[in-house]
């Protein structure tokens, strides 16, 4: 049986004019406020229809926006929602839940829903993961398939899943897509780990040099220098320091030329998006076993990275 929390929440299929096109869910019993037709702003309060217009607006120019306050009727009250909002094929997928963190969980749920409409989004929503949806269960999930392991040549698989790490760590997030990039830090920051985030691979190789860092997020598809060439250049200066930095690259493809190119370039592994907070649940044990084969892949070296493990 599902909370009142996982209830308490709506999405909304609408046009690029706002209007609803097909209600996914409706936990709010908003009913015919958001009825197919009806334009979403007239589902808010008066007082905060400049605040709706606004919020349409930034989801069709940026591509995705998220925690916009609205407050909507609900049962006779007026209640404060929170908004997230993401635009592909010409279409606006709209969510609102009463906590930013309720409605960043429905478009996780959402954007893993798979029928016709949603694989019409997933096709021109950059860098989405596959979308899978189940007909009217909000409440069903599945993890997004993820491309094979960068693994060294030398780490050895694993039969049982290893012990979860909970060390905080300091991320460079490298995201060119606003909506992408806003989520990723919301769920990074949520699990405690800090977050310096960047928007091409050019602003990345450079914060990189100017600080220091556990671990790189990097999306490939970035402009000035995507994250292909970012890593390829980060390894390079690495070089003559004889250090190793994770760094892990972002990506809905899960094509083997794509994930070769990733190898070819320094990367140590992939993930998949949408990104989800079980996929960065891992992102502690990714850092430590990464830096501990990098370790080991240099003769004679006594391990003696302070973010390492010592042991």
């Amino acid at each position: 049986m599902m909370s009142e929390r996982q209830t308490a929440r709506v999405a909304l299929l609408c046009d690029t004019q706002g209007t609803v096109l097909q209600v996914i869910h409706d936990g709010l019993g908003l009913g015919d406020q958001v009825a197919p037709g009806r334009p979403l702003a007239l589902a808010v309060d008066r007082g905060s229809l400049s605040k709706i217009l606004g919020f349409l607006t930034e989801v069709q120019e940026k591509g995705g926006t998220f925690d916009w306050e609205l407050n909507v009727p609900v049962a006779g009250q007026l209640v404060t929602l929170h908004f997230a909002g993401v635009a592909a094929d010409e279409q606006l997928l709209i969510v609102g839940a009463k906590t930013s963190n309720g409605a960043m969980e429905l478009y996780e749920e959402i954007a893993r829903i798979g029928n016709e409409q949603a694989n019409a989004l997933r096709a021109t929503m950059k860098e989405c993961a596959e979308l899978t949806r189940h007909q009217a269960e909000m409440d069903i999930c599945r993890e997004p398939a993820r491309p094979p392991r960068l693994q060294p040549a030398s780490a050895v698989e694993e039969d049982t899943e290893p012990v979860q790490d909970r060390r905080l760590l300091r991320v460079l997030l490298a995201e060119d897509d606003l909506g992408n990039r806003r989520l990723a830090v919301k769920m990074l920051t949520r699990q405690g780990h800090t977050v310096v985030a960047v928007e091409d691979g050019r602003q990345a190789v450079e914060a990189w040099q100017r600080e220091p860092f556990d671990l790189i997020l990097m999306d490939m598809h970035m402009p000035e220098l995507d994250g292909i060439q970012a890593a390829a250049a980060i390894r390079e200066m690495e070089r003559n320091a004889g250090a190793h930095i994770p760094i892990i690259a972002l990506t809905a493809s899960q094509m083997v030329e794509d994930i070769e190119r990733c190898r070819e370039a320094g990367m140590d592994d992939c993930l998949t998006k949408p990104l989800s907070f079980q996929m960065l649940d891992d992102l502690p044990t990714l850092e430590r076993s990464v830096r501990q084969a990098a370790t080991a892949s240099v003769p004679g070296s006594g391990g003696g990275d302070s973010t390492g493990d010592g042991a």
